[in-house]
């Protein structure tokens, strides 16, 4: 083996460890251990069918960030008899641009926690039910802002908008920029 090729081989071994070892990066919020995590005590979702406009059949369906206790916990120990303590997931799902924040603390929830009576934001999302030959009419609107509810810009109706309610949040995940546009 010439200089070269060891050089070269010696290099690629160093950027190998470099690079395995940013791969097991620390993980925001930390992790669950999958064993403690009670099995089959919280019901499955059958999604309802979500409300349109009241004008024929159309929708209009905003995008936002909220809770939903989707581990054992919450509202599910209301329904179970359990006394599990494990927080609400934070998920990014659809509803009617129109409804209000998710408020399930009367059914032993959180404020912003979904499933909530109030609000038909929920994960998985309600569905859409389309009749054959006849036009249905969806209008997606992002809603990723701090305070959707309150943001006329993105059909918020609630309340006075504030300064700071139609900033755009930060995505719930993280990006590695490295991976396409370095």
């Amino acid at each position: 083996m010439n200089k070269y090729k060891l050089s070269r081989l010696s290099l690629a071994v160093i950027m190998g460890a470099f690079t395995a070892s940013g791969a097991q990066a620390y993980v925001p919020g930390g992790t669950l251990n999958p064993n403690d995590i009670p099995k089959y005590v919280t019901p499955l979702v059958i999604p309802p069918v979500m409300n349109d406009t009241g004008i024929g059949d159309d929708y209009d369906i905003g995008m936002r960030q909220f809770q939903q206790q989707i581990l054992p916990g919450g509202i599910w120990n209301t329904l179970n008899g359990r006394n599990d303590s494990f927080p609400p997931t934070t998920v990014w799902s659809y509803g009617p641009a129109t409804d209000p924040r998710p408020d399930s603390r009367a059914l032993g929830g959180g404020r912003n926690v979904a499933p909530a009576p109030n609000s038909q934001f929920n994960y998985p999302a309600y569905t859409i039910e389309a009749v054959k030959d006849t036009n249905t009419s969806v209008d997606w609107i992002n809603q990723l802002v701090r305070r959707a509810d309150r943001c006329r810009a993105v059909g918020g109706n609630l309340g006075t908008e504030r300064a700071n309610d139609c900033k755009f949040i930060k995505h719930i995940l993280p990006v590695d920029q490295t991976l396409h546009w370095a």
